[in-house]
Protein backbone atom coordinates (compact mmCIF):
# COMPACT_ATOMS: atom_id res chain seq x y z
CA UNK A 1 0.00 0.00 0.00
CA UNK A 2 1.28 3.45 -1.06
CA UNK A 3 1.86 5.85 1.10
CA UNK A 4 -0.22 8.23 0.08
CA UNK A 5 -2.99 5.52 0.00
CA UNK A 6 -2.25 5.39 3.43
CA UNK A 7 -1.87 9.08 4.51
CA UNK A 8 -5.61 9.10 2.81
CA UNK A 9 -7.15 5.96 5.03
CA UNK A 10 -5.66 7.80 8.49
CA UNK A 11 -7.08 11.17 7.56
CA UNK A 12 -10.64 9.04 6.96
CA UNK A 13 -10.06 7.44 9.98
CA UNK A 14 -10.24 10.74 11.56
CA UNK A 15 -12.70 12.07 9.82
CA UNK A 16 -14.27 8.95 10.69
CA UNK A 17 -13.81 8.82 14.03
CA UNK A 18 -14.70 13.29 14.64
CA UNK A 19 -17.66 12.69 13.40
CA UNK A 20 -19.02 9.33 15.48
CA UNK A 21 -17.70 11.48 18.36
CA UNK A 22 -19.94 14.23 17.81
CA UNK A 23 -22.66 11.93 17.14
CA UNK A 24 -22.32 10.15 19.75
CA UNK A 25 -21.83 12.76 22.87
CA UNK A 26 -24.90 14.55 20.62
CA UNK A 27 -27.61 11.38 21.26
CA UNK A 28 -25.65 9.71 24.64
CA UNK A 29 -25.68 13.10 27.50
CA UNK A 30 -24.61 10.60 30.42
CA UNK A 31 -21.79 8.13 29.57
CA UNK A 32 -20.98 9.17 25.73
CA UNK A 33 -17.17 8.77 26.47
CA UNK A 34 -17.75 5.38 27.37
CA UNK A 35 -18.17 4.35 23.98
CA UNK A 36 -16.07 7.07 21.90
CA UNK A 37 -12.68 5.98 24.21
CA UNK A 38 -12.99 2.05 22.88
CA UNK A 39 -13.50 3.92 19.44
CA UNK A 40 -10.32 6.06 19.59
CA UNK A 41 -8.47 2.81 21.05
CA UNK A 42 -9.97 0.79 18.18
CA UNK A 43 -8.71 3.67 15.88
CA UNK A 44 -4.87 3.94 17.30
CA UNK A 45 -4.38 0.13 16.74
CA UNK A 46 -5.14 0.25 13.33
CA UNK A 47 -3.20 3.45 13.22
CA UNK A 48 -0.47 1.46 14.53
CA UNK A 49 -0.44 -1.63 12.58
CA UNK A 50 -0.74 1.03 9.19
CA UNK A 51 1.90 3.46 9.84
CA UNK A 52 5.85 3.23 10.87
CA UNK A 53 8.36 5.04 11.64
CA UNK A 54 7.54 8.36 14.39
CA UNK A 55 3.76 8.19 13.33
CA UNK A 56 3.69 4.23 15.50
CA UNK A 57 5.72 5.51 17.77
CA UNK A 58 3.38 8.27 18.57
CA UNK A 59 0.71 6.69 18.19
CA UNK A 60 2.08 4.01 20.81
CA UNK A 61 2.63 6.79 23.21
CA UNK A 62 -0.97 7.88 22.90
CA UNK A 63 -2.59 4.19 23.99
CA UNK A 64 -1.57 4.18 27.65
CA UNK A 65 -3.07 7.70 27.71
CA UNK A 66 -6.51 6.54 26.20
CA UNK A 67 -6.79 3.64 28.56
CA UNK A 68 -6.38 5.38 31.86
CA UNK A 69 -8.49 7.65 30.21
CA UNK A 70 -10.94 4.84 29.66
CA UNK A 71 -10.77 3.19 32.82
CA UNK A 72 -11.10 6.52 34.81
CA UNK A 73 -14.08 7.77 32.75
CA UNK A 74 -15.69 4.06 33.92
CA UNK A 75 -15.36 4.51 37.35
CA UNK A 76 -16.53 7.92 37.10
CA UNK A 77 -19.71 6.66 35.85
CA UNK A 78 -20.19 3.57 37.88
CA UNK A 79 -18.38 4.82 40.84
CA UNK A 80 -16.80 1.63 41.58
CA UNK A 81 -14.23 3.15 44.37
CA UNK A 82 -17.32 3.54 46.66
CA UNK A 83 -19.07 0.27 45.94
CA UNK A 84 -22.63 2.31 45.12
CA UNK A 85 -23.24 3.25 41.33
CA UNK A 86 -24.05 6.53 40.37
CA UNK A 87 -26.67 7.62 38.35
CA UNK A 88 -25.56 6.33 35.42
CA UNK A 89 -29.12 6.16 32.92
CA UNK A 90 -30.55 9.36 32.15
CA UNK A 91 -32.57 9.61 28.92
CA UNK A 92 -34.62 11.83 27.00
CA UNK A 93 -37.23 10.57 24.22
CA UNK A 94 -36.18 13.07 22.07
CA UNK A 95 -32.76 15.19 22.08
CA UNK A 96 -34.09 17.81 20.18
CA UNK A 97 -35.83 18.68 23.50
CA UNK A 98 -32.68 21.17 24.65
CA UNK A 99 -32.21 23.94 21.57
CA UNK A 100 -29.95 26.82 21.81
CA UNK A 101 -30.89 30.16 22.62
CA UNK A 102 -29.57 33.74 21.49
CA UNK A 103 -29.77 35.19 25.34
CA UNK A 104 -30.89 32.36 27.38
CA UNK A 105 -28.76 29.53 26.53
CA UNK A 106 -30.38 26.86 26.28
CA UNK A 107 -34.60 26.52 26.01
CA UNK A 108 -37.06 24.29 25.93
CA UNK A 109 -38.23 23.12 21.86
CA UNK A 110 -41.80 24.79 21.57
CA UNK A 111 -44.90 23.08 21.15
CA UNK A 112 -43.23 19.39 22.69
CA UNK A 113 -43.75 16.55 24.62
CA UNK A 114 -40.68 14.45 25.55
CA UNK A 115 -40.38 11.63 28.27
CA UNK A 116 -37.40 12.05 30.64
CA UNK A 117 -36.18 8.96 32.73
CA UNK A 118 -33.85 8.71 35.34
CA UNK A 119 -32.13 5.39 36.64
CA UNK A 120 -29.36 3.90 39.07
CA UNK A 121 -29.18 -0.29 38.07
CA UNK A 122 -31.53 -0.87 40.93
CA UNK A 123 -33.91 1.99 41.31
CA UNK A 124 -36.14 4.08 38.47
CA UNK A 125 -36.24 7.36 39.93
CA UNK A 126 -38.44 9.09 37.91
CA UNK A 127 -39.52 8.35 34.81
CA UNK A 128 -42.23 11.26 33.72
CA UNK A 129 -43.30 13.40 30.61
CA UNK A 130 -42.50 17.19 30.01
CA UNK A 131 -45.09 19.62 27.99
CA UNK A 132 -43.87 22.21 26.58
CA UNK A 133 -46.29 25.07 25.13
CA UNK A 134 -45.90 27.18 21.95
CA UNK A 135 -44.48 29.74 24.16
CA UNK A 136 -41.12 27.31 24.59
CA UNK A 137 -42.30 27.28 28.42
CA UNK A 138 -43.60 24.34 30.28
CA UNK A 139 -47.30 23.69 30.63
CA UNK A 140 -48.25 25.22 34.31
CA UNK A 141 -52.77 23.99 33.70
CA UNK A 142 -55.08 22.97 31.83
CA UNK A 143 -56.44 26.27 30.72
CA UNK A 144 -55.26 29.96 31.08
CA UNK A 145 -58.16 32.04 31.89
CA UNK A 146 -57.65 35.08 29.92
CA UNK A 147 -57.89 38.83 32.10
CA UNK A 148 -56.86 36.90 35.30
CA UNK A 149 -53.85 38.34 36.95
CA UNK A 150 -51.07 36.05 36.67
CA UNK A 151 -47.69 35.22 38.90
CA UNK A 152 -44.56 34.58 37.22
CA UNK A 153 -42.19 31.59 38.63
CA UNK A 154 -38.14 32.01 37.61
CA UNK A 155 -35.63 29.27 38.13
CA UNK A 156 -33.80 26.43 37.34
CA UNK A 157 -35.24 22.81 37.59
CA UNK A 158 -36.71 23.04 40.84
CA UNK A 159 -39.04 25.58 39.61
CA UNK A 160 -39.24 23.90 36.18
CA UNK A 161 -39.89 20.50 37.88
CA UNK A 162 -37.10 18.08 37.26
CA UNK A 163 -38.41 14.73 37.86
CA UNK A 164 -42.22 15.15 38.21
CA UNK A 165 -45.25 15.04 35.84
CA UNK A 166 -46.92 18.44 34.19
CA UNK A 167 -49.41 18.38 36.96
CA UNK A 168 -46.83 18.16 39.70
CA UNK A 169 -44.96 21.15 39.83
CA UNK A 170 -45.38 24.15 41.86
CA UNK A 171 -46.81 26.57 39.50
CA UNK A 172 -49.62 24.00 38.99
CA UNK A 173 -50.41 23.28 42.66
CA UNK A 174 -50.02 27.07 43.49
CA UNK A 175 -52.29 27.97 40.60
CA UNK A 176 -54.54 25.21 42.10
CA UNK A 177 -54.72 26.48 45.51
CA UNK A 178 -55.46 30.04 44.42
CA UNK A 179 -58.60 28.59 42.82
CA UNK A 180 -57.43 30.59 39.64
CA UNK A 181 -57.43 33.96 40.97
CA UNK A 182 -53.72 33.89 39.75
CA UNK A 183 -52.44 32.27 36.73
CA UNK A 184 -49.02 30.34 37.28
CA UNK A 185 -46.83 31.15 34.05
CA UNK A 186 -43.35 28.53 34.86
CA UNK A 187 -40.93 30.17 33.29
CA UNK A 188 -37.64 27.86 34.87
CA UNK A 189 -36.19 25.56 33.17
CA UNK A 190 -33.22 23.07 33.68
CA UNK A 191 -29.81 24.49 34.56
CA UNK A 192 -31.22 28.21 35.27
CA UNK A 193 -29.90 31.04 37.82
CA UNK A 194 -31.43 34.18 37.98
CA UNK A 195 -29.20 35.65 35.41
CA UNK A 196 -31.35 34.09 32.78
CA UNK A 197 -34.42 35.59 34.71
CA UNK A 198 -32.54 39.19 34.56
CA UNK A 199 -32.08 38.53 30.55
CA UNK A 200 -35.60 37.52 30.40
CA UNK A 201 -36.90 40.88 31.91
CA UNK A 202 -34.59 43.22 30.18
CA UNK A 203 -35.87 41.58 27.09
CA UNK A 204 -39.24 41.30 27.57
CA UNK A 205 -39.43 37.65 27.02
CA UNK A 206 -42.50 36.90 28.91
CA UNK A 207 -44.18 40.16 27.39
CA UNK A 208 -46.14 37.52 24.21
CA UNK A 209 -46.58 35.00 27.21
CA UNK A 210 -48.86 37.06 29.60
CA UNK A 211 -50.13 39.29 27.05
CA UNK A 212 -53.82 38.72 29.03
CA UNK A 213 -52.45 38.13 32.08
CA UNK A 214 -50.42 41.17 33.88
CA UNK A 215 -48.70 39.63 36.61
CA UNK A 216 -48.60 40.59 40.07
CA UNK A 217 -46.22 38.31 41.43
CA UNK A 218 -42.97 37.05 39.98
CA UNK A 219 -41.57 34.28 42.53
CA UNK A 220 -38.06 32.92 41.80
CA UNK A 221 -36.74 29.91 43.58
CA UNK A 222 -33.31 30.23 44.02
CA UNK A 223 -30.53 27.44 45.91
CA UNK A 224 -26.85 28.21 46.45
CA UNK A 225 -25.71 26.74 43.12
CA UNK A 226 -27.41 29.84 41.61
CA UNK A 227 -24.18 32.11 42.68
CA UNK A 228 -21.92 29.70 40.72
CA UNK A 229 -24.07 29.68 37.62
CA UNK A 230 -23.75 33.53 37.43
CA UNK A 231 -20.19 33.40 37.13
CA UNK A 232 -20.73 30.65 34.44
CA UNK A 233 -18.85 27.88 36.28
CA UNK A 234 -21.34 25.28 35.20
CA UNK A 235 -21.04 23.16 32.06
CA UNK A 236 -24.06 23.51 30.66
CA UNK A 237 -24.43 26.90 30.71
CA UNK A 238 -21.62 27.94 28.66
CA UNK A 239 -24.02 30.16 25.91
CA UNK A 240 -25.58 31.43 29.36
CA UNK A 241 -26.17 35.19 29.70
CA UNK A 242 -22.79 37.12 31.00
CA UNK A 243 -23.45 39.48 33.77
CA UNK A 244 -20.44 42.02 35.48
CA UNK A 245 -20.83 44.58 38.19
CA UNK A 246 -20.81 48.64 36.27
CA UNK A 247 -18.98 51.27 37.99
CA UNK A 248 -22.37 51.59 40.20
CA UNK A 249 -22.28 48.26 41.10
CA UNK A 250 -25.28 47.31 39.02
CA UNK A 251 -25.68 44.03 36.76
CA UNK A 252 -24.52 44.82 33.33
CA UNK A 253 -24.93 42.41 30.62
CA UNK A 254 -22.07 41.41 28.21
CA UNK A 255 -23.61 38.74 26.24
CA UNK A 256 -22.81 34.89 26.23
CA UNK A 257 -20.21 33.43 28.57
CA UNK A 258 -18.65 31.98 25.69
CA UNK A 259 -18.10 32.42 21.58
CA UNK A 260 -19.96 30.17 19.36
CA UNK A 261 -16.90 27.67 18.65
CA UNK A 262 -15.74 27.43 22.56
CA UNK A 263 -19.10 26.74 23.60
CA UNK A 264 -19.16 24.00 20.91
CA UNK A 265 -15.96 22.61 21.76
CA UNK A 266 -16.62 22.95 25.62
CA UNK A 267 -20.33 21.57 25.11
CA UNK A 268 -18.47 18.45 23.48
CA UNK A 269 -15.89 18.12 26.09
CA UNK A 270 -18.31 18.23 28.83
CA UNK A 271 -19.83 14.68 27.45
CA UNK A 272 -16.82 13.54 30.05
CA UNK A 273 -17.69 12.56 33.68
CA UNK A 274 -14.05 13.16 34.55
CA UNK A 275 -14.83 17.33 32.81
CA UNK A 276 -18.09 16.87 34.56
CA UNK A 277 -17.12 15.96 37.75
CA UNK A 278 -14.44 18.61 37.53
CA UNK A 279 -16.59 21.87 36.35
CA UNK A 280 -18.85 20.64 39.27
CA UNK A 281 -16.32 20.77 41.62
CA UNK A 282 -17.00 23.00 44.67
CA UNK A 283 -15.86 26.55 44.54
CA UNK A 284 -15.01 28.90 47.33
CA UNK A 285 -18.03 31.65 46.61
CA UNK A 286 -16.52 35.03 47.54
CA UNK A 287 -17.95 38.09 48.36
CA UNK A 288 -17.48 39.42 45.00
CA UNK A 289 -19.49 36.39 43.60
CA UNK A 290 -22.27 36.96 46.04
CA UNK A 291 -22.01 41.00 44.98
CA UNK A 292 -23.32 40.03 41.21
CA UNK A 293 -25.89 37.72 42.49
CA UNK A 294 -27.34 40.25 44.65
CA UNK A 295 -27.51 42.67 42.22
CA UNK A 296 -28.70 40.68 39.35
CA UNK A 297 -31.52 39.67 41.72
CA UNK A 298 -32.47 43.11 42.84
CA UNK A 299 -32.43 44.62 39.00
CA UNK A 300 -35.06 41.99 38.21
CA UNK A 301 -37.44 42.94 41.08
CA UNK A 302 -36.69 46.26 40.53
CA UNK A 303 -37.19 46.02 36.05
CA UNK A 304 -40.87 43.71 37.30
CA UNK A 305 -41.91 46.62 39.54
CA UNK A 306 -41.13 49.09 37.03
CA UNK A 307 -42.67 47.61 34.50
CA UNK A 308 -45.78 45.80 36.73
CA UNK A 309 -46.10 47.23 39.52
CA UNK A 310 -45.66 43.79 41.29
CA UNK A 311 -43.82 42.27 44.08
CA UNK A 312 -40.81 39.72 43.89
CA UNK A 313 -40.91 37.01 46.51
CA UNK A 314 -37.94 34.17 47.18
CA UNK A 315 -37.90 30.74 48.24
CA UNK A 316 -34.73 29.05 49.12
CA UNK A 317 -34.48 26.04 48.96
CA UNK A 318 -32.79 23.96 51.52
CA UNK A 319 -28.71 22.35 51.29
CA UNK A 320 -27.43 21.85 54.53
CA UNK A 321 -26.75 25.68 55.61
CA UNK A 322 -24.93 26.77 52.23
CA UNK A 323 -27.91 28.48 51.37
CA UNK A 324 -27.83 30.96 54.30
CA UNK A 325 -25.30 33.27 52.86
CA UNK A 326 -27.95 33.80 49.34
CA UNK A 327 -30.47 34.14 51.99
CA UNK A 328 -29.11 37.26 53.80
CA UNK A 329 -27.85 38.58 50.66
CA UNK A 330 -31.74 39.02 49.27
CA UNK A 331 -32.84 39.54 52.70
CA UNK A 332 -30.40 42.47 52.85
CA UNK A 333 -31.96 44.14 49.28
CA UNK A 334 -35.43 44.40 51.20
CA UNK A 335 -37.02 41.38 49.23
CA UNK A 336 -39.74 39.25 51.01
CA UNK A 337 -37.46 36.09 51.26
CA UNK A 338 -38.39 32.53 52.43
CA UNK A 339 -36.31 29.05 53.37
CA UNK A 340 -37.95 26.17 52.45
CA UNK A 341 -36.76 24.19 55.80
CA UNK A 342 -39.01 26.22 57.50
CA UNK A 343 -42.04 26.10 55.03
CA UNK A 344 -41.73 22.24 55.35
CA UNK A 345 -41.10 22.29 59.10
CA UNK A 346 -39.96 18.27 58.65
CA UNK A 347 -37.89 18.95 55.83
CA UNK A 348 -34.36 17.67 57.22
CA UNK A 349 -36.07 15.15 59.61
CA UNK A 350 -37.54 13.25 56.62
CA UNK A 351 -35.74 13.88 53.59
CA UNK A 352 -36.49 11.33 51.60
CA UNK A 353 -40.24 12.38 51.76
CA UNK A 354 -39.11 15.33 49.58
CA UNK A 355 -35.80 14.59 47.78
CA UNK A 356 -36.46 12.04 44.64
CA UNK A 357 -32.88 9.70 45.56
CA UNK A 358 -30.12 10.05 47.62
CA UNK A 359 -28.48 11.31 44.28
CA UNK A 360 -30.98 13.43 43.40
CA UNK A 361 -32.10 16.04 45.43
CA UNK A 362 -35.02 17.39 43.30
CA UNK A 363 -37.91 18.21 45.22
CA UNK A 364 -40.41 15.45 45.06
CA UNK A 365 -44.77 16.31 44.46
CA UNK A 366 -45.21 16.23 47.91
CA UNK A 367 -42.51 18.98 48.21
CA UNK A 368 -43.96 21.31 45.71
CA UNK A 369 -47.30 20.81 47.10
CA UNK A 370 -46.00 22.15 50.47
CA UNK A 371 -44.56 24.70 49.39
CA UNK A 372 -47.22 26.03 47.11
CA UNK A 373 -49.94 25.65 49.91
CA UNK A 374 -47.82 27.86 52.31
CA UNK A 375 -47.19 30.25 49.12
CA UNK A 376 -50.82 30.40 48.72
CA UNK A 377 -51.75 30.88 51.81
CA UNK A 378 -49.00 33.66 51.97
CA UNK A 379 -50.05 35.69 49.26
CA UNK A 380 -53.83 35.54 50.24
CA UNK A 381 -53.09 36.79 53.48
CA UNK A 382 -51.29 39.73 52.40
CA UNK A 383 -52.88 42.90 53.79
CA UNK A 384 -53.74 40.83 56.82
CA UNK A 385 -52.30 38.64 59.28
CA UNK A 386 -49.70 36.66 57.09
CA UNK A 387 -48.38 33.33 58.08
CA UNK A 388 -46.56 32.38 61.38
CA UNK A 389 -42.77 31.85 59.95
CA UNK A 390 -39.80 33.18 61.46
CA UNK A 391 -36.44 32.39 61.01
CA UNK A 392 -33.29 33.01 62.64
CA UNK A 393 -30.39 34.28 61.11
CA UNK A 394 -26.86 33.53 62.69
Amino acid sequence: MGSLTKNLLILAGIFSLVVASVAIAYYNRTSAFLIIAPLWLIFCLAGAYFSQGKVRLTIFYLIPFILAFGVAEYRMVYNQSSGSPKIINFTLSDPQYFQSHQLLGTAPKSDFIVNASKKTPSKVIYDVQYTITSDAIRKSSNAITPGKPSALFYGGSFTFGEGVNDQETLPVYFQEYMNGELQSINMGFHGYGPHQMLVSLEHSLEEKIIAENPPKYLIYQAIPDHVARCQGFNFWDYGGPKYILDDNNNAQYTGPFYGTFNRYALSFLSRSKILQNWLAREREITPEHLQLYAAIVAKSAQLFKERYGGQMLVIVWHYGDQEMPIYKSIQALGIPVFLVRDIIPDLTAAPDKYRLHLLDKHPTPAAHRKTARWLADYITSLGSEQPDIETEVE
